[in-house]
């Protein structure tokens, strides 16, 4: 009888544990469905698994096509909507505390390859999503491709979404994220979320924003970015000569350099952005340059934006040198008077960056100095040693873009307008002579 008892409570601790199992083997697994496709888990940052949030079923209210079934790691189930483009048929995680995403992989649902367009993350608080008052974050704009199986058949493969393809300035940390499609139906069979804790909250660096002025020439110093808003992917360096306040939040890494300026943005990663609040005098049109310098064997470049809008991109600058600044276009746009969003993002990183200089195009260039965003500190000098690698530090002024092409322009002038003045003096002597001459023939 002791024998039987025993071998039922055992019976009953196994039947007892098999819920517990599942949910370990869950969590366990769940990353390993990109994972095992062969795709490496990104470093420095985490899955995120939180508490499954939005429509618990799926077509036909049934639970097995829900919300589970895109967090489940198993690639052959999928979530499938009951309506399409009704926000009460979304999915998502909500995570205990706010958090910043560094990546988003998506795996589509196999046969309908076309409902990734629109396929999307947006960003919120609490318990219930709304897309007129939560953030997006990242959209497709078109379907995706698959691969051939040994049979021929196309099948889904995953979409990996860095942080170079998020909306920029609107990853600034949520505690939940949905998954929403507002254009096409919005099945998906997989989705793994990956970033880290943290929240920002954006406060310009100079009280009032960054003064662009109507007429000539303003400087947007690269260190002056918004405390908050930016976004730092490999602090390994951890570097901040200049905006100490970044210390404490692993944020963006700058140094004091030979740029000329106070200092630049350096140590950058793909991905990685900042902002900056200007103040912009008039409506018109401006012209954007960058003063960059890169030590790389693959030079970076940057892109810039106005108000989420894309001002241009720079071309990559292979110089050689970290510390080695030249002036690279970036591009032409309107801009309305008052406060604005400038939105600088490191594409593949390998960049110093120092400056952006912003030239008014609608009003005749004034002689006075270049409107420079950062005040000075009474009783307080600027000096910094001569030093060139990326931790280096220097004394040359940065030269302006309009300096450069200037310089030879007025190397020029002076040599002509003497040989102008020589030759009329000849002409003028020559013809006296002549006169003279036919004179005394008489």
């Amino acid at each position: 009888m002791k024998i039987k008892r025993i071998l039922a409570l055992l019976l009953t601790l196994m039947l007892l544990a098999l819920p517990l199992t599942t949910v370990l083997a869950y969590t366990e697994e769940y990353p390993a469905s990109s994972v095992s496709k062969g795709l490496k888990a990104p470093k420095g940052t985490e899955l995120m698994i939180g508490e499954l949030i939005g429509a618990e079923g799926g077509w036909n209210d049934n639970p097995d096509v829900g919300r589970t079934a895109a967090f489940d790691g198993d690639p052959l189930s999928f979530y499938d909507p009951a309506a399409a483009n009704d926000p009460e048929h979304y999915v998502g995680v909500k995570m205990p505390a706010a958090y910043i995403l560094t990546e988003i992989r998506i795996l589509p649902r196999t046969g309908f390859l076309d409902r990734f367009e629109g396929a999307a993350i947006w960003g919120f608080n609490g318990d219930t999503f709304d897309p007129a008052t939560a953030t997006l974050i990242w959209v497709s704009d078109e379907g995706s491709e698959g691969t051939e199986d040994d049979e021929g058949n196309t099948i889904a493969v995953f979409q990996v979404i860095p942080a170079t393809k998020f909306i920029p300035g609107k990853n600034t940390g949520f505690t939940s994220f949905a998954y929403f499609n507002e254009a096409k139906h919005g099945d998906v069979a997989e989705i793994e979320l990956y970033g880290n804790p943290g929240s920002v909250t954006s406060k310009p660096y100079v009280d009032g924003g960054i003064k662009i002025a109507a007429a000539g020439t303003s400087t947007i110093e690269a260190v002056h970015f918004n405390s908050g808003v930016f976004l730092e992917l490999s602090p390994t360096e951890k570097q901040w000569n200049v905006r100490d306040d970044m210390a404490d939040v692993g944020g963006t890494q700058t140094e004091v350099g030979g740029s000329g300026y106070e200092g630049n943005i350096g140590w950058t990663a793909a991905g990685e952005w900042v902002q900056y609040t200007i103040n912009v005098e008039k409506d018109g049109k401006y012209n954007f340059a960058a003063y960059l310098a890169s030590g790389a064997s693959t030079a970076g470049n940057i892109e810039v934006l106005y108000n989420d809008k894309s001002i241009g991109k720079t071309a990559s600058e292979d110089v050689g040198d970290w510390q080695a600044y030249d002036w690279y276009p970036v591009g032409d746009v309107d801009m309305t008077a008052g406060a604005q969003t400038i939105t600088v993002i490191f594409f593949n990183g390998n960049t110093n960056f120092a400056a952006l200089e912003v030239k008014s195009l609608d009003a005749p260039a004034e002689t006075e100095a270049p409107v420079v965003d950062n005040p000075p500190v009474a009783g307080e000098e600027t000096t910094v040693s001569e030093n060139v690698d990326n931790n280096g530090e220097g004394t040359t002024s940065a030269p302006t873009a309009e300096e450069k092409g200037e310089a030879g322009e007025s190397a020029i002038d002076t040599p002509i307008l003497i040989i102008i003045i020589a030759a009329a003096v000849v002409v003028v002597a020559v013809v006296v002579i002549i006169i003279i001459a036919s004179k005394k023939k008489k």
